[in-house]
């Protein structure tokens, strides 16, 4: 028979009290994730956007209608391959990575030079992070991703104990044409906030001026701008608004 030192006994029990306390703070961990929701789904506040972000927003407002396009060809293809495989691809960074350049590619396209942008992303515990150089367009990206932590709560939801948010990618619980669909519901749901507030900021006249491209008249209302810079023969040809806000000298 061995005997245990008295060395042995005294550190058995302290080892067995570590691996406990370290279970129960993984479990508290585990826990938080799964319950500190206040954070994800964040509120985006009305009258933010004055004159100074149209062109931010009428940029915005193009690359979210290319990217819908280029998600719904996408899917389209997609479901041609389903069909003949006879089953639904399951979500894959390698399918993601590829797409995701070619949205870049149709958002590049319709890109307006000099409009301010931003970016936003949706973590494996659900919540948000924006990146946005005013409160206007981060209202924008958070509508965005808004709708991203709202379907990553609900594979949470459905996973229950087998979620983890240090090892879970909820995205690898989606078919790729649920999660492209999830995509344009993000976008939809952000082209709904610019069109709400696209005109409240073109009504703003508070900070900004509205100046005609051909002879830099200002005007404060942009309706009146639009009305008095008609354009014709020898006249900037453009194919959107002839109007740009400025800032009141």
């Amino acid at each position: 028979m061995i005997r245990k030192s008295p060395d042995n006994a005294l550190a058995l029990p302290f080892i067995a009290l570590l691996v406990v306390f370290a279970l129960i703070v993984v479990a508290l961990a585990v826990l938080y994730f799964q319950h500190s929701d206040a954070k994800t789904i964040v509120p985006v506040a009305a009258g933010q956007c004055t004159c100074a972000d149209v062109a931010d927003l009428e940029n915005r407002m193009g690359e979210a209608n290319a990217a819908i396009a280029e998600y719904q060809a996408a899917i389209g293809e997609l479901q041609g391959v389903d069909a003949k495989s006879g089953k639904k691809t399951m979500y894959s960074d390698e399918l993601y990575e590829y797409e995701q350049e070619n949205v870049l590619i149709a958002v590049k396209s319709v890109y307006q030079k000099g409009a301010r942008s931003g970016k936003g992303d949706t973590d494996t515990a659900c919540e948000t992070k924006i990146t946005a150089s005013t409160p206007c367009m981060q209202g924008s990206f958070q509508t965005h991703e808004n709708v991203h932590s709202a379907t990553c709560q609900r594979v949470k939801q459905d996973l229950g104990d087998k979620y983890s948010p240090l090892t879970t990618d909820y995205r690898e619980s989606l078919t790729m044409e649920t999660f492209w669909n999830d995509e344009i519901a993000a976008y939809t749901a952000e082209l709904n906030y610019i069109n709400e507030n696209l005109p409240k900021a073109k009504a703003d006249t508070s900070k900004c001026q509205w100046t005609c491209i051909d002879d830099n008249k200002a005007y404060d209302s942009h309706e009146v701008c639009e009305r008095s810079c008609r354009g014709g023969l020898g006249k900037t040809i453009t194919t959107g608004y002839r109007c740009k806000n400025t800032a009141k000298p």
